[in-house]
């Protein structure tokens, strides 16, 4: 009987050994994701800066400017003869008012 209860006191001794490292190591991986919390909440926090702060809206039309191509960039298409004509026949005529 003696032995059976020193059987299961080593057997329990070993479990609690087996859970005491089982924290220790759920501890330290907690802290370790513990800090990569934090260091994502500050890039988190340096990037809503970034879009939401004052120079959010410089930066934004700086972008959209340095995207846009430049007038001289852009092609044009070229008008066509007849249209050229057509624009230059206009003629503008009043109506005669009748005064009594």
């Amino acid at each position: 009987m003696e032995k059976e209860k020193q059987t299961t006191v080593e057997v329990d001794k070993e479990q609690l050994e087996k859970m005491i490292k089982a924290i220790e190591d759920l501890t330290v991986r907690i802290e370790e994701l513990n800090k990569t919390i934090k260091h994502k909440d500050a890039i988190i926090e340096k990037l809503q800066r970034m879009l939401f702060g004052k120079k959010s809206e410089k930066a934004r039309h700086a972008e959209m400017m340095a995207n846009m191509p430049t007038l001289f960039d852009l092609e044009y298409p070229e008008e066509s003869p007849s249209s050229a004509r057509a624009l230059q026949n206009i003629q503008y005529s009043r109506k005669k008012r009748c005064w009594n």
